[in-house]
């Protein structure tokens, strides 16, 4: 079966040196957020992992026919498949390391309400928890909302 969106990563061109939030119409750089330079170590050790999973449970997510109803949010015929990494957080929390990915997702408004342009449509949050035994990040789960 074909999957409804196909994703592709948008690197976004502007540097973002007061770390602020970005949208797609500010075109920044992600918003990075790490509680020691050892977790930004940490992070950047395992990026590729957490950004792949992180795409693979999205698309997981997005795959179910619940999400094909034009009456639902969010509706994936209104995705463009474009995203691009908004934000970062890996910090200590109850003597575990969590990890936060948050992936922004471009949509076109419905003809009717505007005039189709993309945009910010839908953001997912992954959570991950280190797991020092076996060196590497599990996912923990998925947080979704309206941008």
């Amino acid at each position: 079966m074909e999957k409804p969106v196909a994703f592709r990563e948008i690197a976004m061109p502007h540097p973002n040196p007061r770390n602020e939030y970005v949208t797609y119409g500010r075109r920044l750089q992600p918003e990075m957020n790490f509680e020691s330079d050892d977790l930004e170590r940490l992070y950047l050790d395992h990026r590729k992992d957490l950004i792949e999973t992180a795409i693979e449970e999205c698309a997981e997510y997005l795959d179910a026919d619940d999400w094909m109803d034009e009456d639902v949010f969010p509706c994936v015929k209104e995705m463009t498949g474009e995203w691009y990494l908004a934000s970062v957080d890996v910090r200590r929390e109850g003597g575990e390391v969590m990890a936060q990915i948050y992936l922004h997702f471009l949509g076109r408004c419905s003809e009717e309400s505007m005039s189709g342009e993309k945009d910010d449509y839908l953001g997912i949050e992954a959570l991950f928890v280190y797991d020092s035994d076996r060196g590497e990040f599990g996912f923990d789960g998925l947080n979704t909302d309206a941008i």
